[in-house]
């Protein structure tokens, strides 16, 4: 589900000054060891909001407030919200956010566009493996071949102030293998976003 205008130009360029001064190479979670890593999957930047910016700082925090409402998550189950850069060529290869095999069971994912790039950086949501590694490029550059021929796959062009929600599990719980997602390479410009994962459960660290 998208939603426009859902931050203001001003609420999305302080989010950017905010987190340039943190960025560092984007990490992801080690399938088998469950420890964080980098990956060739992966080669933007990134960085957390630490639990003041989160709960003290007056924008970031009225942020996350309405993203626990767009997504109707309880209180105390989001993490740390992020904010990532994808520069030209940057990716993200399809992946799930929430790995029940490593204990991170992550129920639904926010991610706000606080800036789109010229070309590329599109969200693919390809439900199907099809998109996955040496043919990540070409359903990239092609993203009819999201789509498929059974019509399942979906994609989003990032647009600035728009919020995008999914839901990695369905209302009895279980995983839904189609929030497979990933963000194809920027071709033109710079892509900016702010995402707040879900928690199935009450986490320690929101």
């Amino acid at each position: 589900m998208v939603f426009d205008d859902f931050i203001t130009d001003a609420e999305a360029e302080q989010s950017k000054a905010l987190a340039s001064p943190h960025l560092h190479k984007a990490l992801t979670i080690n399938q088998t060891t469950g420890a964080q890593q980098v990956d060739r999957v992966r080669t933007n930047s990134q960085m957390y909001m630490n639990h003041s910016m989160c709960h003290d700082h007056h924008l970031v925090s009225d942020i996350v407030r309405r993203m626990y409402v767009l997504a109707r998550i309880p209180w105390g189950h989001g993490e740390p919200l992020q904010v990532g850069l994808y520069r030209e060529g940057q990716f993200y290869e399809p992946h799930f956010d929430s790995e029940l095999a490593q204990g991170l069971a992550r129920t639904a994912t926010v991610i706000l566009y606080l800036d789109a790039p010229e070309e590329g950086g599109e969200t693919i949501f390809p439900k199907r493996r099809q998109c996955h590694s040496t043919h990540f490029s070409h359903c990239c550059k092609n993203l009819s071949n999201v789509v498929g021929h059974e019509g399942a796959g979906r994609w989003v062009t990032a647009k600035k102030r728009q919020a995008l929600l999914f839901y990695s599990h369905d209302a009895d719980g279980r995983h839904n293998t189609f929030a497979i997602h990933g963000a194809c390479p920027v071709r033109s410009g710079n892509k900016w976003i702010a995402q707040q994962w879900f928690r199935s459960r009450p986490y320690s660290g929101s």
